[in-house]
């Protein structure tokens, strides 16, 4: 058997590393596409170029087109168009879609959940007061009718009253918050479907919504930023205190069995 010279080298030397292995062909045909699409050359919805075409770009086989493009799907980063082609995929999709994976494998507290929100969501309703526009104005009075609209419906309801939360990181013009919100969005949603069964707390939680809203409207970071932690401290206390009944009764109806 040959041993490995590097192996030997990092062993003698008594450094903890691996040797160098060289990369395929389709590795860096991957690579050079994923840096096409997250500097901005290639955008989300845009087609990649056939196989043959880009073959002929990075000068490989198809082979190496093939494997490349199986690898990118299987990152999220394309999708096949049922054409026969790809196209390149929302980066939020991604994120949200790791994320999401993450939550579910680490099963994540109610109170972790909270903490990121509180950390995130509360100097994002400072800046939407300092930068929002019009435009975003107009879009965070639209989430607030639906949220009235929908105070008989679960889904309605939060549906805009998650959009309320991604139009408010929106108007900060800081498109990795907006990321960050969206990534976090299937955790959040499933919280949103316990507080929403609270005897009030729609209505409540409307009101809370129109104050935050109210304080971005008037241009006041001290008060959005106080009012969205009100908001964020009273849902979590709630929203714990069902989820520990719940493991409450859980437990009581395993004893009496």
């Amino acid at each position: 058997m040959i041993e490995n010279p590097a192996r030997s080298m990092g062993a003698e030397s008594g450094l903890p590393f691996d040797p160098v292995t060289r990369r395929n062909t389709y590795q860096l045909v991957a690579e050079a596409i994923s840096r096409a699409i997250a500097e901005g050359r290639l955008s989300p919805g845009d087609r990649l170029p056939s196989e043959k075409d880009l073959g002929l770009t990075y000068s490989v086989g198809r082979s190496s087109t093939r494997e490349a493009i199986r690898v990118l799907e299987s990152q999220g980063l394309v999708q096949a168009d049922g054409r026969g082609g790809f196209l390149v995929m929302d980066s939020g999709n991604l994120l949200r879609q790791a994320m999401g994976l993450l939550v579910g494998l680490e099963r994540v507290e109610v109170s972790d959940l909270f903490e990121v929100r509180k950390t995130l969501e509360i100097e994002t309703a400072a800046l939407a007061a300092i930068r929002r526009s019009a435009a975003d104005l107009d879009a965070i009075a639209i989430r607030l009718r639906e949220m009235e609209a929908g105070l008989g419906d679960p889904e309605r309801y939060n549906n805009a009253d998650m959009g309320f939360h991604i139009d408010l990181a929106a108007a900060t013009g800081n498109r990795l918050t907006v990321r960050l919100m969206d990534a976090i969005r299937d955790a959040m949603s499933r919280a949103f479907a316990v507080a929403f069964n609270l005897p009030g707390n729609p209505e409540l939680s409307l009101e809370e919504h129109r104050g935050i809203a109210a304080a971005v409207t008037g241009c006041d970071p001290d008060l959005a930023r106080q009012r969205m932690r009100g908001h964020l401290e009273r849902v979590e206390a709630e929203t714990t205190g069902v989820q520990g009944q719940r493991a409450l009764n859980s437990g009581t109806e395993e004893a009496h069995r």
